[in-house]
């Protein structure tokens, strides 16, 4: 039982190393501390106590107890005598090595510190203060507490001087980085990005700094996708930090590589990390709408025209002629198979109801699909208006239907009057109802035969 007690309090002096430990260091490296913390206590601790157990278990008589009068003990009695000398020695060694430990450390922090005069006049204000308390219990309890009169001697100074020499972490400077990027001095730039990461190797803006540097400068785009995954490996990177970077990396795939095949696997690693999370759900979202391949991804960087509101006679003009309709077949085939894989793709059903619409003389299956796209939730008001102003343009082009197109437009006007396209739709009626009476006027000037 005093074993155990002497095993608490030694694991409590331990303890607080550590925090003293935690403490010092600047730049707060736990796992480090841990390891030498640990490599410390089996030299200094765990051994001695282990070889003070062994040599007082007077196995042979060639080795004989450290302890004589523990020889004369026998069975139980000799158990808890054991025990009570075990207890004695564990606690002798631990509180000496605290006393050194705390000793060694003071002589550490005096080398750091810039205040060597305000160091060692703290250090004589306490000693003089604690010192006499560290002597009354050595001629009190005998150099058997040695131990404990050095570490309440030593303790409270290392914790008085601590705030002279600790040096807080300072973050990392970019500037010089960016303005040699500014002059395109990439390879300065690189140099003082690295630099910066000497003081603080856990930074995430610089590793991103420097992957960027590698990818969208020296072409490297291998290096780049490696110092992202060994950032995003890093313990201490955080789950936005890790999204963000393998979000980048996508990027640089497609801009870069024109590669969606590997931007989608590198979006995939977001659910692997962080499974279930809105990350996840983020990501599987981008993936839904990439390119299923290289030539769908180089497709859509070409050049398209921009379709302005409507505000001529005939609103939107047909963008190919009507007899280039092998390649409409083609293109709309390819929407067809990007609306398998996702129907949501507004992109996709869009193009396709222009190609039925416009090139295939298919309007009546160009407007089932605009219809479908104006049912779809959360769309944007312009993007509504701007099919139905499609709508009521093939109406009148195509079909010649007035009454339908004329329909259309009174609901455009009517649920998006802000819209670009409801003042055109209102222009459009306008002049509808204009040529109509000018019809009947000429109707009705034509001379009457009288038979």
């Amino acid at each position: 039982m005093a074993l155990f007690f002497s095993i608490v309090i030694i694991a409590a002096f331990a303890i607080g190393v550590f925090l003293f430990l935690v403490k010092m260091s600047p730049d707060g490296d736990t796992p480090g501390i841990r390891r030498w913390l640990r490599t410390w206590a089996i030299k200094g601790l765990m051994t001695p106590a282990l070889l003070w157990m062994f040599f007082n278990l007077g196995l042979f008589e060639r080795l004989p107890s450290l302890m004589p009068q523990f020889d004369g003990f026998h069975g139980w009695a000799r158990v808890w005598a054991y025990d009570l000398v075990c207890a004695t020695g564990l606690f002798i060694i631990g509180t000496y090595w605290v006393a050194v430990t705390f000793l060694w450390l003071i002589s550490l922090l005096a080398q750091q510190t810039g205040k060597r005069r305000e160091f060692f006049s703290t250090i004589g204000v306490w000693s003089l203060l604690l010192l006499p308390i560290a002597l009354i219990i050595v001629m009190n309890c005998g150099w058997g507490f040695g131990g404990v009169a050095g570490a309440a001697w030593f303790v409270p100074i290392a914790w008085a001087v601590l705030p002279l020499v600790r040096v807080e972490k300072t973050k990392p400077a970019y500037h010089r980085a960016v303005i040699s990027m500014n002059f395109d001095r990439y390879e300065e730039a690189e140099a003082e990005v690295l630099k910066q990461l000497e003081k603080s190797e856990d930074d995430f803006a610089g590793w991103m700094m420097l992957a960027e540097l590698y990818a969208n400068h020296f072409d490297d785009l291998a290096g780049a996708a490696r110092i992202i995954h060994e950032t995003c490996d890093h313990p201490d990177a955080t789950a936005p930090e890790v999204a963000a970077a393998f979000h980048r990396l996508a990027d640089w795939h497609l801009k870069l590589g024109d590669d969606p095949e590997s931007a989608r696997r590198v979006l995939s690693l977001i659910g692997e990390h962080f499974p279930g999370s809105h990350l996840e759900r983020m990501a599987k979202l981008r993936i839904n709408l990439l390119p299923a391949n290289r030539r769908e991804l180089l497709e859509q960087r070409q050049v398209k025209r921009i379709r302005l509101p409507a505000l001529g006679r005939r609103l939107d003009e047909p963008e190919v002629a009507w007899e280039d309709g092998n390649e409409a077949e083609v293109q709309a085939n390819r929407c067809v198979e990007k609306l398998k894989e996702n129907p949501d793709n507004i992109t996709a059903r869009e193009d396709l109801a222009r190609l039925l619409a416009e090139r295939l003389h298919k309007v009546q299956a160009g407007l089932d699909q605009l219809e479908l796209l104006l049912n779809q939730p959360n769309q944007p008001a312009l993007k509504r208006a701007e099919w139905m102003g499609l709508m009521a343009a093939w109406q009148l082009r195509y079909r010649q239907d007035e009454s339908a197109g004329r329909k259309i437009l009174e609901r455009l006007i009517r649920d998006y009057p802000q819209a670009p396209q409801a003042f055109a739709a209102q222009r459009r009626l306008t002049l509808m109802a204009v040529e109509e009476r000018m019809r009947n006027q000429r109707v009705m000037a034509q001379p009457t035969v009288r038979v």
